[in-house]
């Protein structure tokens, strides 16, 4: 018998007639994700504006992920999230895009990131993976098929145009015997290629172009010989560009978009991300005689950063497209502070600059905002690098020239306080990780005296000192995670769940909240003072001497 892979008529057919792309004007988009935050809808019909002046003619619109399904339909109601886009606000939405020249392309989450979908009791028996890492909707089972069947038809006739994101990255099929059996002494990806596929002849049906992304092709470029050629692939990485696996996708024939991210880091933009798509602007240039398309920039996961930040980056990211290259950075941002802010001089466009250079990692971010005792042995070891010092110095000075800029700033004073507020918060998690620091000294100068039996009287004081030292981080936590729920309810739906990451949706980015993470670690300095507390108050009676803060001597809630 044989399988979809052998016989590809039908997709031969329907690809003959799906609009292509060659000689057309280069692809220039931004992604955004109302899946995992679906902003005020009337902050996505005014950005449009901006986008068409800065140069974009594309949207790639992830209405769908684990984290909700902001996009209601008449086929299956039943999964859209809170907020989510009525059939008529999303008509009226593609129609003001296209009024600027901006073609909308939606993307159905086709296998992976569907926890949105299987959470629910009527498509829990499609779930494989993880609840709270990647995982799929069956692609061996037959219901899988069946939604997809009513959803992408509906998709594509709600949004027009001549494309159709089907997702189809990052899945995990682990676990799951129909596809074990279905791909017993094939290649392991076969179940995959069968799936692309398939739901490939769905989009072709429907008189669209599908487009995936292309990290799995990446993993097993095997697949450049078996898929439909008019897949457009999606090479995605928010890092280094890895041109040697971007290229066997053009050499095979396919078309491909080059897809780097300004969501680089938690709070705003920062500077390697610019970098970032500045490369991959660069390799798509230089791969467009052979097939690259154009570039699509990715604002990711919403919930973790500043939403009135994004509009100067989005603005470097359109221009520098439009440029074909890697802009002057000091230059842009002077123009910004000029042009959207009203200041004079260049001081405010350089210091914009400079705040995206201080801009955490991520895993720092998380460590310096410690609810846990391994964040707390990572945010001291942070604190011992010997480049620590001057880097929070830099970022002091940073926050010190933006908030003297204040003064300066005649127009769009809600977007330049969001600026100075994200270097409020990196400040905040440098004098964390110091505190943290300071606290393991004193307690380890406790520790030395108690092992040559010092008086437990000055014993006691060290631990006293040790806990004032995290008590004094307490207020101005608290302080800091008010000042950004403030911004969340000025900018965002002040009642959405996800403000504090509550919302049945958040399964994958749980930990990765702006103000979920600094309340989190306001409520941890209190249980650490607390357990401190008790411990100091057992050893001045003849008790043990306390554990380290990586040890706490209670758990957190007790």
């Amino acid at each position: 018998m044989k399988t979809k892979l052998d016989n590809r008529e039908t997709t031969k057919h329907h690809a003959a007639s799906v609009p292509g792309t060659k000689g057309g004007e280069p692809i220039r988009g931004l992604m955004l994700d109302p899946a995992r935050l679906t902003e005020r809808h009337s902050y996505y019909f005014d950005l449009l504006s901006d986008l068409a002046k800065w140069g974009y003619n594309t949207l790639w619109w992830h209405f769908m992920d684990d984290e909700g399904f902001a996009q209601k339909l008449r086929s299956r109601p039943e999964l859209a999230s809170p907020y989510a886009f009525s059939l008529a606000e999303a008509r009226r939405f593609v129609a003001l895009a296209r009024s600027h020249g901006i073609d909308v392309v939606p993307e159905v989450e086709s296998l992976g990131h569907t926890l949105s979908v299987t959470r629910l009791p009527q498509y829990a028996h499609l779930f494989n993976g993880r609840p709270f890492g990647h995982n799929a909707m069956c692609p061996s089972h037959p219901d899988t098929l069946a939604l997809l069947g009513d959803i992408i038809p509906e998709v594509a006739e709600l949004f027009g145009g001549k494309y159709l994101h089907a997702g189809l990255d990052e899945s995990n099929l682990s676990g799951c015997e129909r596809c074990a059996e279905r791909n017993r002494s094939k290649p392991p990806w076969h179940v995959l290629a069968e799936h692309i596929v398939a739901v490939h002849e769905i989009v072709a049906a429907c008189g669209r172009r599908m487009v995936m992304w292309a990290d799995s092709i990446e993993r097993n470029p095997e697949l450049l010989q078996v898929l439909p050629k008019d897949i457009v692939l999606a090479h995605w990485n928010y890092s280094e560009i890895p041109v040697e696996k971007i290229e066997p996708s053009v050499d095979a024939g396919f078309e491909i978009i080059c897809v780097p991210a300004i969501s680089g880091s938690s709070v705003q933009t920062n500077a390697k991300a610019l970098r970032n798509h500045d490369g991959m602007v660069e390799l798509s240039n230089r791969l467009s005689s052979r097939g690259s398309i154009g570039v699509v920039t990715c604002w990711w996961e919403p919930f973790g950063r500043l939403r009135d930040t994004y509009r100067t980056s989005m603005a470097y990211a359109g221009e520098s497209m439009v440029a074909g290259k890697a802009l002057d950075k000091e230059k842009f941002f002077g123009k910004i502070s000029r042009g959207f802010f009203g200041c004079r001089g260049k001081k405010t466009g350089r210091v914009l600059w400079d705040l995206m250079d201080i801009m955490l990692p991520r895993d720092n971010f998380k460590a310096m905002f410690y609810d846990s005792a391994s964040d707390v042995v990572s945010a001291i070891h942070l604190a011992m690098d010997k480049s620590f010092a001057e880097r929070r110095a830099e970022a002091s000075a940073v926050l010190e020239a933006l908030e003297s800029c204040s003064a300066g700033v005649r127009r769009h004073h809600d977007e330049f306080g969001a600026h100075v507020l994200a270097a409020r918060v990196v400040v905040a998690a440098y004098d964390n990780a110091a505190a943290a620091l300071e606290a393991h000294r004193l307690h380890t100068r406790a520790a030395s005296a108690e092992e040559v039996r010092g008086d437990r009287g000055e014993i006691a004081q060290e631990l006293l000192n040790c806990r004032e030292v995290l008590s004094s981080r307490i207020a101005p936590m608290k302080a800091l995670a008010r000042e950004l729920e403030r911004d969340w309810d000025r900018t965002r739906h002040p009642h959405d769940p996800k403000k504090y990451m509550k919302s049945p949706y958040v399964r994958q980015r749980i930990s990765r909240g702006l103000v979920h993470t600094v309340t989190r670690n306001a409520e941890y300095l209190g249980y650490l003072v607390r357990s401190l507390d008790a411990a100091i108050s057992g050893y001045r009676k003849s008790g043990e001497f306390p554990g380290g803060l990586n040890r706490p001597p209670l758990e957190p809630g007790k």
